[in-house]
């Protein structure tokens, strides 16, 4: 099989999950206050985005990345779950319950955890999805920048301000699941 023939979805969950880290959340609240009612960006409809790409892409296998730790992988999977997201792995690169990962983790921590999925499947192109919320357009572009063979497509929800998000390459976003879709 070439690279290329199949495909793999992973999505970074720490923008969805009603709980996360501390710099998320006070990220949040900063664009709730800056944003009018009408503006505020919505995650609805992310767990019908996951699903779809995955049905379209031929049943590809979805891997949930997340700078949570390990220990907290159930009530990860649980809210997942709940959520309406499909079945899929997860991919903690929080160690401990140390400070580290209450502010987001650390951006090597999650561009190594992707690197290492790459490696271990090594013929499937990635749909990469997640936020502008945090760091996933710089991993997912230092990916992408690094790998392009590997990588079929970006998808950012834009939480914050539409104006601000500068990538380059195949990326791309919209304010909310329906619209990303």
């Amino acid at each position: 099989m070439a690279i290329g023939d199949a495909h793999g979805v992973i999505f970074d969950v720490d923008g969805v999950l009603r709980w996360g880290s501390l710099r998320r959340l006070v990220g949040r609240l900063r664009a709730l206050r800056a944003s009018a009612p009408q503006d505020r960006r919505s995650m609805l409809a992310m767990p019908r985005v996951v699903r779809a790409l995955s049905a379209d892409l031929g049943d590809a296998p979805v891997f949930y990345l997340t700078s949570l730790s390990r220990v907290l992988a159930g009530p990860i999977t649980n809210l997942l779950d709940r959520d309406g997201y499909p079945p899929g792995t997860l991919l903690t690169t929080g160690h401990s319950f140390v400070p580290r990962w209450l502010f987001e983790g650390s951006r090597a921590r999650k561009l190594a955890a992707i690197d290492d999925l790459a490696d271990r499947v090594p013929n499937v192109r990635w749909v990469l999805l997640g936020d502008d919320g945090g760091l996933d357009p710089r991993i997912f572009l230092d990916f992408a920048h690094r790998r392009p063979d590997r990588v079929a497509v970006t998808g950012l929800r834009q939480g914050f301000d539409t104006d601000q998000l500068k990538v380059d390459g195949a990326v791309v976003g919209a304010p909310n699941g329906e619209e990303l879709l």
